[in-house]
Parts: C-alpha cells; sequence; structure tokens
C-alpha cells in the first residue's frame, strides 16, 4: 500500500517564542532589543531613515527615459554579405529569424536593423556577384545600406511591425 507524505524537510514546525530563555526564542522572541523594530506595529517603510530626509529626497532628479523609443538588434552589410555567401543556395526571402537561428545576430529587443559597413574603405573588398537578387526583409535600415543593398541589385523589404 502507498504511503503519501511530504519530502523530508519540506514541512517545519512554527516558531514557538516566548517560552523561556532556554528555548532561545525567549524574553525578546527573537526581535532584537527594544525600540520601534520590537513593537507590534514596528514596520517601516522601505527609505524610511528615521525622519531624516531620505537619500532619494537629497539627491538631485536628472536624466528622463524616452518609454517609446525604439530599439533595435544591430546587423552590419559586412555581417550579411558573409552570411549569404557562406549560405550560397539561399534565394528564398532572408528574414530576420533567419538570420537569429543562424547566428549571424544574438537577439535582444526583437527587431533588426541593418547599418553599414564596419570600416568605411571595406566596401569594396566583397565579391557582391554571389547575393544578387535576394531579398531581404528587415525591420529597419540605414540610408547608406539602404543605397547599397538597392546598387548591388538586391530589394529590401521594411517590415516595421
Amino acid at each position: 500500500m502507498l504511503s503519501l507524505s511530504p519530502n523530508k524537510g519540506a514541512k517545519k514546525n512554527r516558531k514557538r517564542v516566548g517560552r523561556g530563555i532556554g528555548s532561545g526564542l525567549g524574553k525578546t522572541s527573537g526581535r532584537g532589543g527594544k525600540g520601534q523594530t520590537a513593537r507590534g506595529s514596528g514596520k517601516v517603510a522601505l527609505g524610511f531613515e528615521g525622519g531624516q530626509t531620505p537619500l532619494y529626497r537629497r539627491l538631485p532628479k536628472s536624466g528622463f527615459k524616452n518609454l517609446n523609443k525604439k530599439q533595435y538588434d544591430l546587423l552590419s552589410l559586412e555581417d550579411l554579405i558573409l552570411f549569404c555567401e557562406k549560405n550560397k543556395d539561399i534565394k528564398e526571402l532572408v528574414t530576420s529569424d533567419l538570420l537569429y537561428e543562424s547566428g549571424v545576430v544574438s537577439r535582444k529587443f526583437g527587431k533588426l536593423k541593418l547599418l553599414g559597413f564596419k570600416k568605411k574603405d571595406i566596401a569594396t573588398a566583397f565579391n557582391v556577384e554571389n547575393i544578387k537578387n535576394i531579398n531581404f526583409q528587415i525591420h529597419a535600415v540605414s540610408k547608406f545600406a539602404d543605397s547599397y543593398i538597392k546598387n548591388i541589385g538586391c530589394n529590401i523589404i521594411v517590415n516595421e511591425a
């Protein structure tokens, strides 16, 4: 016959306070010494400093956090071209999800922005014959990246959703 019981250490006996000095929880019943926190309703609000002006009010206000800021995961043209050269068989739509799955970009914000080259003079170093006629679906594109991709004969679909 099965006998069900809780796991060892799952059930604890409740603390019995105020039962003599020998119990370890006698006299002050585990509340420390005398004062505000030893009393019945001696709870102190978070940030309360005993009546002194709290730190958060002594420091000046600074900064601004834009709640509507659009944040993107960034992808350089170098990385995109290298991805296309490694995967020469890709002729379908290259989406941001495909780039995430292949490890080209790490997902942090969920939206992807295509930027120019990391170094300005590297634009001529790539053989772009392999990536002609590929369609890219990305959330945002810089002006330089947009013009470069269109010049080599590719298409960019900007999906801002």
